[in-house]
């Protein structure tokens, strides 16, 4: 399988993962907190620059659910989408590497990106 057929593969994946009860409920998994948090201290301290945050934020709506603007300032919407990734990339196995800020935001981006790129039928789709 590749590209667009892939992802959908990965993404049902977790939503029977996610369905079936045995995720826990959101903020309760307090390593995804810890990553979480993570991030949000990558763009405040590291990138701290607004316009690295919409970049970001704009690589994130691709996840899917509700459109994420990207106006550079982490929010709720923001925080939800980063936790909702995260957990999933725990919870399929996904190496996201403790919470060091920059290790926790690159892998995740890099993920999200390789699977937009696998879409369009340019690359494979990541593990």
């Amino acid at each position: 399988l590749r590209g667009v057929a892939m992802r959908n593969v990965i993404l049902s994946a977790v939503a029977v993962v996610l369905m079936a009860g045995s995720a826990p409920a959101q903020g309760t998994n307090p390593y995804v907190e810890r990553q979480v948090a993570a991030v949000e201290a990558y763009f405040a301290t590291v990138r701290p620059d607004p316009r690295h945050l919409s970049a970001a934020q704009w690589v994130l709506s691709y996840w899917g659910g509700a459109p994420l603007e990207p106006d550079g300032a982490w929010g709720p919407s923001t925080e939800a989408r980063v936790r909702e990734i995260l957990t999933s990339m725990n919870q399929i196995g996904i190496d996201v590497p403790g919470t060091d800020p920059f290790l926790v935001t690159e892998t995740m981006i890099r993920w999200i990106t390789e699977i937009m790129v696998a879409d369009v039928g340019v690359g494979d789709t990541p593990d």
